[in-house]
């Protein structure tokens, strides 16, 4: 195949190149969709985790506080999964 190198509207780049440009851009694509999505759990999760931290703080006495956060901590990890 012959390219005229002053046509302007000659190819720029390989069928193959373009091909893996795609496929990189819908991988990434499909990443940014699920962080997106992670991101939107998390948010929800602070915000549910802060509110019951309050009320487990609240109901008590200050020498439980290190096993109530503890348990709490465990929550927040098992509600991520």
């Amino acid at each position: 195949m012959v390219i005229d190198l002053t046509d302007p509207n000659r190819p720029r780049f390989t069928l193959q190149e373009l091909r893996d440009v795609l496929q990189e851009r819908n991988q990434l694509k499909a990443q940014l969709l699920v962080v997106q999505e992670e991101l939107q759990c998390y948010k929800s999760g602070i915000i549910s985790q802060r509110k019951d931290q309050t009320k487990e703080l609240e109901k008590e006495p200050c020498s439980s506080n290190s096993s109530s956060s503890k348990d709490s901590h465990e929550k927040t990890i098992i509600k991520r999964l």
